[in-house]
């Protein structure tokens, strides 16, 4: 009896040293302590990205608020074209009101004459037929009441139908430039004619009395062309090959580079004139040249301006959504080229026409005027 008390007790010892050996984590992996868990704030996160910014949030701009859309802001070229467009429209709309004024008050002079001279209905009809031809009145003291009506002058009666023709045509021969073969021929050929233009509508400003008269240059006098076109191009190289001489040697831009070009530019129109109206290798002399900027400085220079206008107003135009149109846009971009190329030479034209007799070209006398 005591020895079976006593085996049942080592069996109760031995299970109980087993259970106290064996291991908690049959798996192998021991448990690791539990930490303490610490508790961070919107203060403890703020000081710990002060002290320790992340690189990739380094200098990161921060996101505009939602619903809010960026200011519109205007641009100062955008301002300075705005403001030549403006002064061009002021200038045509003083130019038609003089103009509307000047006839109302001859008209009203007119009345009163006949009325003092008691004549017949039939005198009054021949007075007023004989008129009504157009006046040669332009001169050097008025030359600046026809300045404003060149912008009007490609929308007038026949010039109307040769900017759109000319449009049309320049269109066309810039699709043929692209031809394998004959593409430099039509370039050659558009070039000619483009200068061919250019001395038709100057010398229709200086010989033609009408405002609304054109006529393209004849298509068989192509050796004129050919010639006017060498002599423009060998003008242009006077003007700005000293410029392009410069950059060449030198290889920079600098004070010196752009006061070539300007000067290139200030005596450009002069040089087209010359080119146009007095041909020959005599158009090419320089000392002619700044002999008559000097003759007709202060309204050559004027001139000057507002043939910068008129390219500031054709760079707004050429910026109008209409030229942006598959097809039809680049028809657009011609009309506008050709409608600035008529504003243009028109107003080289007047500008000889109002000041012949103090560049003396063709041996002008002052008592012809």
């Amino acid at each position: 009896m005591k020895m079976r008390r006593i085996l049942l007790s080592g069996v109760v010892l031995f299970f109980s040293c087993q259970f106290a050996w064996a291991d908690p984590n049959p798996s192998g992996d021991q448990k690791q302590p539990a930490r303490s868990v610490t508790k961070l704030d919107n203060q403890s996160i703020e000081e710990f990205l002060a002290a320790h910014p992340p690189e990739n949030l380094r200098n990161t701009p921060q996101a505009a608020p939602a619903g809010k859309k960026e200011a519109f802001r205007l641009r100062w070229q955008d301002g300075l074209v705005a403001g030549v467009a403006a002064l061009l429209i002021a200038l045509i709309a003083i130019y038609n009101k003089n103009k509307a004024s000047a006839k109302r008050e001859k008209k009203e002079r007119e009345e009163s004459v006949q009325k003092s001279m008691g004549l017949s209905e039939g005198e009054k009809k021949v007075i007023q037929e004989s008129e009504s031809a157009p006046p040669t009145a332009i001169n050097e003291k008025n030359y600046w009441r026809y300045v404003p009506g060149v912008l009007l002058y490609p929308l007038k009666g026949q010039v109307v139908f040769a900017t759109i023709g000319g449009a049309i045509f320049f269109a066309a021969m810039n699709v043929a430039m692209y031809a394998p073969f004959y593409g430099l021929i039509v370039l050659i050929m558009f070039f000619c004619y483009w200068v061919g233009c250019m001395v038709s509508i100057i010398e229709t400003a200086v010989s033609v009395e009408r405002e609304d008269a054109f006529d393209w240059p004849d298509f068989m006098a192509w050796f004129d062309w050919i010639g006017k076109a060498v002599l423009m191009v060998l003008s242009w190289v006077l003007c700005y090959g000293p410029a392009a001489a410069y950059y060449f040697y030198f290889k920079r831009y600098d004070l010196i580079f752009f006061a070539l070009v300007v000067i290139g530019g200030f005596i450009a129109p002069m040089y087209t004139l010359a080119v146009s109206l007095v041909g020959g290798l005599s158009s090419l002399n320089i000392v002619n040249i700044f002999k008559s900027i000097g003759c007709t400085f202060v309204p050559y220079v004027l001139t000057l301006i507002f043939l910068v206008l008129t390219q500031a107003l054709n760079l707004l135009v050429n910026r109008i959504p209409l030229v942006f149109i598959p097809i039809w846009g680049g028809l657009f971009k011609w009309l506008i080229f050709v409608y600035f190329l008529f504003v243009n030479m028109r107003l080289l034209g007047l500008f000889y026409k109002a000041h012949r007799l103090k560049l003396r070209w063709y041996g002008e006398d002052e008592n012809d005027a």
